[in-house]
């Protein structure tokens, strides 16, 4: 049910080892109406790192929307899957290539918007945790050239003329952006810095700030967003206190009446959310509700 089109997709150098960045979901667009289920695996099957896939479906009448999912335990591991299939294969009867990206909630984190994505032009990125001295342009260059082509670099310094250790990196593309990030990114140390480097898309002048996420807070010495889990700020290390600005956490959301299930053998649905799961899963993968106090409060798996 789907073809390659024009010469196999190209086969980008792996990443380099990195640590776990959490999971992370690819959103896969342009489908069509008519893959099945089996056809969208068997596309991905070779993934590495690709932990779920699935196209999203009408809750009414479990009709393909022409789209879906894959879900990957790291960063790098998703990066290296968009950089492989974007635009490289089409599904028969559709007129344009598979469209294949982050999902919009984790593109938001690393603050890349789906125009950037779409248009794969040049990206901008900050980055900071770099040595104070004996540190230069070039070093910076030579640290991220792995990843892509770097267009620009450019430090920051403060009044007197002296390197502050951060500055900014231009990548010709924002795939290669992407991978640089997911490799880097409070991951390594360089030179006599303590801190480890972070690096992130830059915020467009005019911006508006991105809110909170439930249960993040705001470090008033340097204005940077931290997840809920620390207690000091991670660019600064500003200490934590009651003080700080913190985003509110949703109210979990209320019980809903258990849709039928449509899936194969053993699969259920959860009552929370609706989300259909397969049958080896324990918790829904969506919103993690436990799979036994599900069957407990009556939702049997789907009949054999």
């Amino acid at each position: 049910a789907f073809v390659t089109i024009g010469p196999a997709p190209p086969r980008h150098p792996p990443l380099p080892p990195m640590a776990a960045a959490g999971e992370c979901r690819v959103f896969v667009g342009r489908l069509g109406p008519q893959l099945s289920d089996e056809e969208f695996r068997a596309m991905f099957s070779e993934c590495v790192g690709c932990e779920d896939a699935y196209i999203v479906k009408d809750r009414a009448t479990q009709q393909s929307k022409g789209c879906g999912f894959l879900k990957f335990a790291s960063l790098g591991d998703a990066v290296a899957a968009i950089q492989h299939y974007h635009q490289a294969l089409t599904i028969q009867g559709q007129n344009e290539a598979i469209q294949v990206r982050l999902g919009d909630h984790d593109a938001a984190r690393l603050g890349i918007t789906q125009q950037q994505q779409e248009a794969n032009g040049e990206s901008k990125l900050y980055i900071c945790g770099l040595p104070r001295s004996n540190w230069t342009e070039d070093a910076t260059r030579e640290l991220v050239a792995q990843y892509g082509t770097v267009t620009e670099v450019v430090h920051i310094n403060d009044g007197e003329g002296n390197f502050k250790g951060s500055g900014f990196v231009k990548f010709a593309t924002a795939l290669e952006a992407l991978a640089a990030i997911a490799a880097v990114d409070n991951q390594i140390q360089v030179g006599t810095s303590p801190k480890f480097v972070e690096l992130r898309f830059a915020e467009s002048k005019g911006a508006p700030p991105k809110p909170l996420q439930p249960g993040e807070w705001l470090c008033p010495s340097c204005s940077n967003v931290n997840f809920p889990m620390r207690t000091a700020c991670n660019r600064c290390g500003q200490p934590r206190h009651a003080g700080m600005p913190v985003a509110p956490r949703a109210p979990p959301p209320p019980p809903t009446a258990p849709a039928p299930s449509a899936g194969r053998p053993g699969e259920w649905t959860c009552p929370n959310c609706n989300n259909l799961n397969f049958a080896k899963r324990t918790a829904c993968n969506r919103c993690h509700a436990d799979k036994v106090a599900v069957l407990a409060g009556g939702l049997a798996p789907a009949a054999p």
